[in-house]
């Protein structure tokens, strides 16, 4: 599960866009808004998002300084920017401060699903490359070889690159945290 906040002025924005998520892109959750820059930030802050959409004008603080804060305080997480506005420098300072993406409103739906898309496959792949990558420091190569030759660790090999590329990042995980642990009991019996 992929979790959006939108920060906008404009409570419109965020119904548009949990509207366009539940009826599209289920595995996306759309969970808060918040109506300005403070309150964003302390949305984002208690409920820890994968993405924040943040419209660039709002009274007090704007999109540009959220942004910036948003980006401090949980440098991972993914800000697209929503603004009515065209202008080059909001645009230039936006992408400076961290944000990933800049839309235009009105949003159209492909554009929207297209970014979107893209940031939960970045955003779900990361931690299946994390586990692998610490299944791979773990395990000597020279063992690594021996526990491959039995039946049930090509069993689990194949169940594994089969759930990979169907996207069950769950399902990967959980075989990915199984190998490392029969990995791990299977060097220490050595």
């Amino acid at each position: 599960m992929v979790n959006v906040i939108v920060i906008d002025d404009d409570p419109l924005e965020g119904e548009a866009i949990d509207f366009m998520l539940k009826k599209e892109r289920p595995h996306v959750k759309m969970i808060g808004q918040a109506f300005s820059g403070p309150k964003g930030i302390d949305l984002a802050k208690r409920s820890k998002p994968d993405i924040a959409f943040v419209d660039i004008q709002m009274p007090g603080l704007n999109g540009i300084a959220t942004t910036e804060l948003l980006k401090k305080m949980q440098p991972e997480l993914k800000v697209i920017i929503i603004s009515a506005y065209d202008n080059p420098n909001y645009i230039q300072n936006a992408y400076k401060l961290g944000a990933c993406n800049y839309l235009l409103k009105p949003v159209r739906p492909k554009e929207f699903f297209s970014v979107m898309d893209r940031l939960c496959e970045d955003i779900t792949t990361i931690p299946v490359q994390n586990q692998i990558e610490k299944a791979q420091k773990k395990i000597d190569i020279s063992e690594s070889k021996a526990i491959f030759n039995d039946e049930k660790s090509k069993a689990t090999d194949i169940q594994l690159a089969l759930q990979l590329l169907s996207g069950d990042i769950q399902a990967s995980n959980k075989l990915i945290n199984m190998f490392l642990q029969e990995s791990f009991e299977s060097t220490q019996g050595n």
